[in-house]
């Protein structure tokens, strides 16, 4: 793990300025938001406008889990009974709903599954973001248990929609990805965070495992076949690092405050000293503020 020291300045002069709050960049990002509840699995395309990089094999297609759902003989789906097995449990991070994919599958199908979905605006060249989700691993805990750590986020220019054979993975690039343990826990939600620099252009996002069957790490509770690994998904973002507008007005006898919020960071610093998220100022100059971002590769 590598930390990662952010940099941001502004300059405060007498003139007009306009400000502009970070935007999370990722539609729906907690597949809160349907056009209907689902009522069975594979139902992910109910949380616009999140889609399936497979569309041709049907039940290799991500699952949709919200509170509204019904949960029935085609499926849990149902918050928080939601799951692939008869006492599958998994309270939302946020919201009311949550995905969920396979990213293991010693079986007749591709390795994983993938969540895709457009960005509301394409990422820019050269420009820093940070991008984040948050897994918690569905599993029954018994000899056909296993574990991965192999789960990523990319992105491209185009929308994706590929047939992948047995044990086949796409052939992507990942822009972050999980750098941790094996993901074992059941209960709690975690993250999957980094930074990535934009060539420029990219317009979707997707998240699964880009190794294939035999690329991927596995850890067995007993080595046994078959094996999957299933995860729930929640709380996708891709956030620019622009906390701070490059310059603002200050009239005189006034006071400003700098609001310097970064997504996840596990430190703030002024140039002042201060380190709080907001820091007043009355002083005509040049203040820069650091944030300290764990899981974040440049």
């Amino acid at each position: 793990m590598r930390r990662i020291l952010l940099l941001a300045l502004v300059t405060i002069h007498g003139w007009a300025w306009s400000r502009v709050a970070a935007q999370n960049l990722v539609p729906n990002s907690g597949f809160d938001e349907l056009v209907d509840c689902p009522y069975a699995e594979n139902q992910i395309y109910l949380a616009e406008p999140w889609t399936s990089v497979i569309t041709d094999i049907p039940p290799f297609i991500p699952d949709l889990f919200h509170e509204c759902g019904e949960s029935t003989g085609l499926g849990r789906v149902k918050v928080p009974n939601a799951g692939q097995f008869a006492y599958s449990y998994q309270e939302p991070r946020s919201g009311g709903g949550y995905a969920g994919i396979f990213v293991f599958s010693t079986s007749i199908y591709p390795n994983s599954e993938y969540l895709e979905a457009p960005l509301l605006e394409p990422l820019k060249a050269s420009t820093d973001y940070y991008a984040a989700f948050y897994v918690s691993v569905d599993a029954p805990f018994t000899r056909y248990t296993c574990f991965t750590k192999d789960v990523a986020l990319a992105f491209s220019d185009t929308l994706v929609q590929q047939h992948l054979e047995i044990g086949e993975a796409l052939d992507m690039e990942p822009a972050i990805a999980y750098t941790g343990p094996f993901i074992m826990d059941t209960l709690g939600w975690t993250r999957v965070s980094g930074c990535y620099t934009a060539r420029g252009g990219e317009r979707y996002v997707i998240i699964g495992n880009f190794k294939s069957l035999a690329e991927t790490e596995v850890k067995y509770v007993e080595f046994t076949y078959p094996c999957f690994v299933f995860l729930y998904v929640e709380d996708v973002s891709v956030t620019a690092f622009d906390p701070l507008p490059d310059t603002l007005v200050l009239c005189e006898g006034e006071a400003l405050e700098l609001h310097a919020s970064f997504r996840d960071a596990t430190g703030i610093m002024w140039s002042t000293g201060h380190t709080d998220t907001v820091m007043v100022v009355d002083e005509p100059g040049v203040y820069s503020v650091s944030a300290i971002m764990e899981d974040c590769v440049l």
